[in-house]
């Protein structure tokens, strides 16, 4: 049997599972082929029409974030938040984020449309930014990949008004403890951003130490408000 490589799914999918999948490609495959050109499903591999990056039923099992549980962020008026940062949501955002995966982004995104609840209108869309080391090696900004499709959808610009002054050390690496002290001072914020109401965009929301240090830097120029949009909340790490 062949292997599945990874551009059309394999994450997590092995043995058993793979001849099933592969199986039931061949029940459905041909009635999606029969509507025209089709492309793989990123998680599950089966086929979906052109411009979509999942299927409709991986799309409908990712885990969404309970709004009930939503944080409080220092100087964050709404907090909204996708998913749960748990699998398979994992490797959509690894993906993104550390595979060139940049076409994922958009689908990501189109979860902030289904939140309920007032949405208090931007005047512009923020992403957090990466310090000039890390989009050298890495040749992009996944925050700012999500701030566009959200700009879209919100009918507002994407404006890179925020500059990580200094590399910090990635915080997923550092304890609990260690986050707040690592982004202090790290970002600067643009005059031209002052009495406007951001949209501030971040992949992944952990502590918040990192998303209340650019939000320290919003108010510091005198923003109308901030607003936090990330697209997953991953449980709180251990302090230590």
């Amino acid at each position: 049997m062949p292997s599945i490589p990874k551009k059309w799914g394999g994450w997590g999918f092995r043995g058993k599972e793979i001849a099933e999948r592969l199986a039931l490609w061949r029940v459905k495959g041909g009635q999606v082929l029969c509507r025209g050109v089709v492309s793989p499903c990123f998680l599950c591999a089966m086929p979906v029409e052109t411009d979509s990056t999942l299927c409709a039923d991986c799309w409908a099992s990712l885990p969404r974030h309970a709004e009930a549980h939503q944080r409080t962020l220092v100087g964050v008026g709404q907090v909204r938040v996708g998913f749960d940062y748990v699998y398979p949501v994992i490797s959509l955002i690894r993906a993104l984020k550390f595979g060139q995966a940049l076409y994922l982004a958009p689908t990501l995104a189109q979860v902030w449309q289904e939140l309920s609840g007032p949405v208090r209108l931007p005047d512009c869309v923020v992403p957090v930014p990466l310090s000039r080391q890390r989009w050298r090696s890495r040749g992009y900004n996944q925050a700012l990949e999500l701030a566009r499709p959200l700009a879209h959808w919100l009918r507002c610009p994407v404006q890179e008004g925020l500059v990580r002054l200094r590399a910090t050390l990635p915080q997923a690496e550092l304890p609990r403890a260690a986050r707040q002290s690592n982004v202090v001072g790290a970002f600067r914020a643009s005059a031209r951003l002052q009495g406007q109401r951001v949209a501030l965009v971040d992949d992944v929301l952990t502590t918040g130490a990192t998303l209340e240090a650019a939000t320290e830097a919003l108010h510091q120029v005198g923003v109308g408000g901030v607003d936090v949009w990330v697209c997953a909340e991953a449980p709180a790490p251990d302090p230590f």
